[in-house]
């Protein structure tokens, strides 16, 4: 008898244990993980000068509380230049969530290989690489 009311008491609580963690969302315990083990966000480019300046967007990944921006320029003038490049932070609408502007100093006729960073918003779904402007250098 003391057998049984021990199988029924264990029993009773294995499933109130059970039915407690069926009310718990998954996100709780996932928490940001879960958004990286997703696959990376595109990367859109825009440019004011897409026959001098070529941007190849290598990669946009999220790390913990920031996105990761690699990309490569190339210049295909035969002068230096300054460029004025946004990273932005789009929403599924692609609203801009967040825009973080750099400064980046291209060779003339040479690749060069860029990474900056940016705040993580929880919100985007893409990323954007927008070449604003150009200066020659002097």
């Amino acid at each position: 008898m003391f057998f049984k009311s021990q199988l029924v008491i264990g029993v009773a609580i294995g499933a109130a244990v059970l039915i407690g963690l069926f009310f718990i969302p998954v996100n709780e315990f996932a928490g940001t993980a879960s958004q990286h083990s997703e696959s990376p966000p595109p990367i859109l480019v825009l440019s004011n000068y897409p026959e001098d300046f070529e941007i190849t967007p290598i990669r946009c990944a999220i790390k913990s509380d920031i996105v990761e921006f690699q990309f490569s320029v190339e210049n295909k003038l035969d002068e230096d230049y300054r460029l004025e490049i946004h990273l932005v932070l789009n929403d599924k609408n692609e609203e801009n969530l967040s825009r973080d502007g750099i400064l980046i100093e291209t060779h003339a006729g040479k690749t060069t290989l860029e990474s900056h960073s940016t705040p993580f918003n929880s919100d985007m779904k893409t990323c954007g690489i927008e070449l604003k402007r150009a200066e020659k250098m002097l």
